[in-house]
């Protein structure tokens, strides 16, 4: 999946997941923000292997998924979460005039990856694919601003995420 706007937001993820899980049931963001997706598929699968086959699929692929309540929760591996944001910090619009400011204090301090940014990462994704400016505005000045508190690099995905929702109006 390469990620080259907003414009699609998570529905090429979403289309993938449906599709490894056979077709089977829904799959829609996670309003509650414990993984990317959720899905019903597990009370549409017959006993068996067949569960076990779309979790093989799904792990293939670069997701994580476990079962909470009935349900099925995916998210991407660390390794998925840094590949999308490193092709989607590729040739991307100028940001727009209200997030300039942040971004280039962001892109001028860039992050590494660790292991405690992968929950933050995935709450500024679904921000993102609200397309909710202001939201994700919020979380990344509040985020650039415990980093510099705690002296370390601000979070890598920000910058990307505010950038590639261009200039579209708010």
């Amino acid at each position: 999946m390469k990620p080259t706007s907003r414009s699609g937001g998570l529905e090429p993820a979403a289309r993938e997941a449906r599709g490894l899980l056979g077709g089977r049931g829904f799959v829609r963001r996670d309003r509650e923000g414990r993984a990317l997706l959720v899905s019903d598929a597990p009370r549409r699968f017959s006993i068996g292997g067949e569960a076990a086959r779309a979790l093989s699929r799904l792990a293939r692929s670069g997701w994580e998924a476990w079962e909470e309540g009935g349900l099925l929760l995916m998210d991407w591996t660390p390794a998925r979460y840094r590949a999308f944001f490193s092709t989607l910090g590729q040739s991307l619009p100028a940001p727009a005039p209200g997030d300039w400011g942040l971004c280039a204090i962001l892109m001028r301090h860039p992050g590494e990856w660790a292991q405690d940014r992968y929950r933050e990462a995935r709450a500024a994704l679904l921000t993102w694919d609200r397309g909710d400016r202001a939201a994700l505005r919020a979380l990344a000045g509040s985020s650039l601003a415990q980093s510099l508190r705690a002296g370390r690099a601000p979070a890598p995905f920000y910058a990307p995420l505010l950038r590639s929702l261009g200039e579209r109006t708010e």
